[in-house]
């Protein structure tokens, strides 16, 4: 977590990934969210993957899979017939138990903190995930996460504090489903204001092509920004009440 008082943060951007330049990027989808105000009064980008790009994109994300000893899941990038059968495939990789989901966002988490990502492995993975995410439903309702927390690191979720998780967050539409898998922290997270800016203001609906679609898995993408609104005790467990924020 790196917040607002600790760190300069720029949730319009993930320049740890791709550096300054947006328009440096090889392929538009993926970083549509970032390259205009489309907002409130505009059509949503255009998150899709062109049949120009694909042999491209799919031999990018796979070279990197492979660098990071993932040569399964590089030979299923390989299979995909088009673009939407990617995202497809690369959702079943996320919600898979495994490696994949757990490394990603520790690397997410350090090239937050400063280190540079732009020529890692895995992410030319993570661009397309980013970009195919959002082709899937918007979630508006409450969203619920499970943690397990030091009362240290407890103690830092105060009402009005501002912070951003740097890789992807998963939560569930339903309570019980995340509360069933929380340790001694449960976050409720509600979308706020108006508008999306930059596609970071509700979380993204995966549950139907989801391996566990029990689950009712929705994820943030990733550098979205959080405010804490409260927080009080549920027996054991402490309950976090946030709001997202994706414009001010």
């Amino acid at each position: 977590m790196a917040t607002f008082a600790t760190a300069p943060l720029d949730h319009e951007y993930e320049a740890y990934l791709f550096g300054s330049d947006v328009e440096a990027v090889p392929f538009p989808h993926w970083t549509a969210h970032l390259r205009e105000f489309w907002g409130w009064y505009a059509e949503a980008p255009d998150y899709t993957t062109s049949a120009e790009h694909l042999p491209t994109v799919k031999a990018m994300i796979a070279e990197g899979l492979v660098q990071q000893r993932l040569e399964d899941l590089a030979e299923e990038v390989t299979q995909a017939k088009s673009g939407e059968e990617l995202n497809c495939c690369l959702v079943r990789q996320y919600t898979r138990e495994g490696r994949l989901y757990r490394e990603i966002n520790e690397v997410l988490r350090r090239g937050h903190v400063g280190e540079d990502l732009r020529q890692h492995g895995f992410t030319p993975w993570v661009l397309q995930f980013n970009s195919a995410i959002r082709q899937r439903p918007i979630f508006e309702g409450v969203s619920y996460r499970g943690a397990r927390l030091t009362p240290a690191d407890i103690d830092k979720y105060q009402p009005g504090l501002m912070f951003e998780w740097g890789g992807f967050i998963s939560a569930s539409k339903h309570r019980d489903v995340a509360v069933d898998i929380a340790g001694n922290v449960l976050f409720e997270i509600t979308p706020w204001g108006s508008y999306s800016m930059y596609g970071k203001r509700n979380p993204i609906d995966i549950a139907e092509l989801s391996i566990a679609p029990d689950e009712a898995e929705v994820i943030f993408p990733i550098a979205c920004t959080f405010r804490v609104k409260g927080t009080r005790k549920e027996g054991h467990r402490s309950v976090i009440e946030m709001e997202t924020v994706d414009q001010y």
